[in-house]
């Protein structure tokens, strides 16, 4: 660890030496001032572990299901439904983030479509189309209300997983939940 510490010494900033050892830069901030204050034996105590997960299996299963159900527009949906029903409230919106990540899922916009749509090829589209829409006498009409086109919806939580997403052990390094009522 000591080596690291001497690339800040050669003139490279936290950031840059984090990006060299692919860790964040608050860790070599945390190293240089542990080397700093206590010396070789304060970085031989420091340790890489990840800390426990503030939610457990059973609670990051249905936090998954809930939101594979649900699909929240966003990170303050999702802190709601786990400080209500487990008790546990995020103390920002990047460790939600990494939570749903690490759990496999994305956050997606809706892919908006293009405004030179064929008339043609909607009116076969539609002729060929069986539903009961269709079959209306011409004197009815349908109303449809609160439709909101794609291109306009807003993005969701879980409108799709990663290959392979899944949970880990540990919590990621950026989680940083609080108990509720502490």
């Amino acid at each position: 660890m000591l080596r690291r510490l001497v690339l800040l010494d050669r003139g490279m900033s936290h950031r840059q030496v984090a990006s060299v050892l692919l860790i964040d830069d608050n860790t070599v901030r945390q190293w240089r001032q542990m080397f700093e204050t206590e010396g070789v034996e304060g970085l031989a105590r420091f340790h890489f572990g990840g800390r426990q997960a503030f939610l457990n299996d059973e609670q990051e299963n249905a936090l998954s299901a809930w939101v594979a159900a649900t699909l929240p527009r966003n990170t303050r949906e999702v802190g709601g439904f786990i400080e209500q029903r487990f008790g546990v409230s995020f103390a920002s919106r990047s460790g939600l983030v990494v939570l749903l990540h690490r759990l496999g899922f994305v956050h997606r916009k809706p892919m908006g479509l293009s405004s030179r749509m064929d008339p043609q090829k909607q009116i076969a589209f539609l002729a060929g189309d069986e539903s009961p829409l269709n079959q209306l006498p011409a004197d009815e009409m349908v109303m449809f209300s609160g439709a909101v086109p794609r291109s306009m919806a807003p993005a969701r939580w879980g409108a799709g997983r990663r290959a392979g997403g899944g949970a880990d052990d540990r919590a990621g390094p950026s989680e940083h939940p609080r108990r509720a009522g502490s």
